[in-house]
């Protein structure tokens, strides 16, 4: 019997030093991401504070990982891919609560859905400023269609160029290509306007 209890001690101490173990692993690749991110905007982000702006926005980063899902390391992923699509540091800060929103719903990886999402804001012209009417059109859109993100990326992808001469809104855009509906279906206006 004491040789069990024993065990159980070994087995306890094994078990924390497991823990504290993966938490110092996360905590390093959380560092050493957010400082890529901070190296990456600092080549394109050239507004004022940038140091203070920029810790407004790790704040946000940890907040998103303790409230969702995602670890604090994956939306710092995000938060990289955001910088890479060149996105500024207070542009982050608002897109990746969004974002993330995006990527709960559709049960996908955050980074992937970070680069998606901002493959199609490109390809549309859509400012950073819109995300949150953005992540709320697209969740819309592939929830009510049967799609995922990454097929609503493929079929922006085939349309953007179109639909962007066109200048039509987003809305209209993404019900043109998923529903085939009239601007009396999506806006309640008269007749079909063709977009």
């Amino acid at each position: 019997i004491d040789m069990l209890k024993g065990m159980d001690i070994a087995y306890g101490i094994a078990g924390i030093g497991a823990l504290f173990n993966n938490i110092l692993n996360d905590s390093v690749a959380y560092d050493n991401t957010m400082k890529t991110v901070e190296n990456i905007l600092k080549s394109h982000d050239k507004m004022d504070d940038f140091a203070g702006r920029f810790s407004l926005m790790q704040r946000t980063v940890r907040d998103v990982g303790l409230e969702t899902k995602f670890k604090v390391t994956e939306v710092a992923d995000a938060a990289k891919f955001l910088a890479m699509a060149g996105l500024n540091v207070d542009a982050i800060r608002n897109a990746i609560r969004p974002i993330a929103d995006i990527a709960l719903v559709g049960d996908t990886d955050l980074g992937q859905t970070a680069d998606l999402v901002t493959n199609i804001m490109t390809a549309y012209n859509i400012v950073p400023e819109k995300m949150r009417n953005a992540a709320d059109v697209m969740v819309n859109t592939f929830t009510m269609s049967n799609t995922t993100l990454t097929e609503i990326a493929e079929a922006y992808k085939y349309s953007a160029s179109l639909l962007s001469a066109a200048e039509a809104e987003l809305l209209r855009r993404i019900h043109h290509v998923f529903f085939r509906r009239t601007d009396s279906d999506v806006h309640g206006g008269n007749g079909y306007r063709a977009v």
